[in-house]
């Protein structure tokens, strides 16, 4: 019974022992997983901000052409008020001429 039970004690050990060696190494490789994974999580949340980051550039860009197509439009349509004013001065001018133009023929 004493060579029996030294036996089932010995093989009890080897036991644990691999059990422990096995979970070490489940363990070192789980790490080494979480280390990845936090890392590819940090490269995307630097992406992230730099999208971010250039978002904000592009809304900014986008205000600020957004002002200034508005202002050219303004400026766009009172020059055409302005041309369509010159032009019926025109029209004004030569009406007068040809009316000049007839009382200078008749006398």
């Amino acid at each position: 019974m004493g060579l029996f039970s030294m036996v089932a004690a010995l093989t009890g050990v080897v036991g644990v022992v691999i059990a422990k060696i096995i979970t070490t190494v489940r363990m070192s490789l789980l790490q080494r997983t979480i280390s990845t994974v936090e890392q590819e999580k940090h490269k995307v949340l630097l992406n992230l901000k730099a999208a971010a980051g250039q978002k904000k550039v592009f809304d900014a860009d986008k205000a600020t052409l957004e002002r200034k197509k508005k202002k050219l439009e303004g400026k766009r349509s009172r020059l055409q008020k302005e041309l369509g004013e010159f032009g019926f001065e025109e029209e004004r001018r030569a009406l007068q001429r040809e009316q000049v133009r007839g009382k200078i023929s008749r006398s």
